[in-house]
């Protein structure tokens, strides 16, 4: 299962989602790579969202009326571009997750 991390989706032009998550692997990237090699181009993100969602272990996403929304590749896909972008890189490691400043952030937002 490997470990799970604490992070913070943070971005410019909306709130972030807080988050824990289990990090993509070098293998899982690749395994990922190869399946979704010949898909389209929206086959593949609806693969990549599945494979998000597959990492987070909670999020704090909430819908338009209030509710807490499931963790499903379909709510992924829904996620703003900026915290789409945000979350990739940091299940794939090109980021550190900010979880320790989740109350700044907040703040801020």
């Amino acid at each position: 299962m490997g470990f799970i991390l604490d992070g913070y989706t943070n971005c410019d032009d909306c709130r972030g989602l807080k988050i824990s998550y289990r990090p993509i692997s070098v293998v899982d990237w690749r395994q990922y790579a190869a399946a979704v090699e010949k898909f389209s181009a929206s086959e593949k993100e609806q693969h990549l969202a599945e494979l998000i969602a597959s990492r987070l272990h909670k999020w704090d996403a909430i819908s338009e009326d209030g509710q807490p929304m499931p963790i499903t590749a379909e709510n992924v896909l829904k996620l703003p571009q900026g915290v789409w972008l945000r979350l990739q890189d940091l299940l794939m490691g090109f980021h550190k997750g900010d979880g320790t400043n989740t109350r700044e952030a907040d703040a801020k937002n």
